[in-house]
């Protein structure tokens, strides 16, 4: 096996690792153009570790992405341009704050702040006191934050958080699992009859 494609598999099997660790939670998180009178949307899986965001009580967390935020996947679709997967490497940093505790057990989007608004709510809470989660971009193309749950397409169209739910990551997620997962499998057999001959 060629050491790029072994390094890239153990990295998949190491993120697997963490997103199985009593700490880390997998959210699929949804956005879609519909508040913006568009078609475009998006759908993507992340790996939390909620021992580093229990309380996000007010803290404004900004931070590379990787380690403690790791992007699974994210597939936009129905955009004018920029339609298609995108992965960690696409992104920076990220956005996640919100002004008490989230209950990362049910779903994020509407849980109560005691602020008084509604984690992620539009219209009056839609200008900070209702939190935030984005992304912002590393290469052309990618869609980036723009506004508080906001992402904006390559083809300029705006897409708003709907959902932070948690789960398991989408099909096209579990597809590059299971390959990694038989990508080392594959290596450590090699390795095995390499090192017993």
């Amino acid at each position: 096996m060629k050491p790029a494609l072994l390094a890239s598999a153990l990295a998949l099997a190491t993120a697997l690792l963490g997103a199985a660790s009593a700490n880390a939670a997998i959210f699929t998180v949804r956005w879609s153009g519909e508040q913006f009178g568009n078609s475009a949307s998006a759908v993507g899986s992340f790996n939390i570790n909620t021992a580093v965001y229990p309380d996000l009580g007010g803290a404004q967390n900004i931070n590379p992405v990787g380690g403690d935020f790791q992007i699974l996947s994210l597939t936009v679709s129905g955009a004018s341009a920029g339609n298609g997967g995108f992965t960690q490497s696409d992104f920076s940093y990220f956005f996640f704050a919100a002004f008490s505790p989230l209950d990362y057990s049910q779903e994020l989007i509407g849980q109560s702040l005691t602020n008084g608004f509604n984690f992620g709510s539009f219209g009056a809470g839609y200008n900070g006191p209702s939190g935030d989660f984005n992304l912002f971009a590393a290469t052309g193309g990618t869609p980036t934050g723009t506004y508080f749950f906001q992402l904006t397409t390559a083809g300029g169209e705006n897409i708003g958080v709907t959902s932070i739910a948690p789960g398991v990551p989408e099909a096209a997620t579990w597809a590059m699992m299971i390959a990694g997962f038989g990508l080392v499998g594959a290596a450590m057999r090699r390795r095995s009859a390499a090192l017993a001959a």
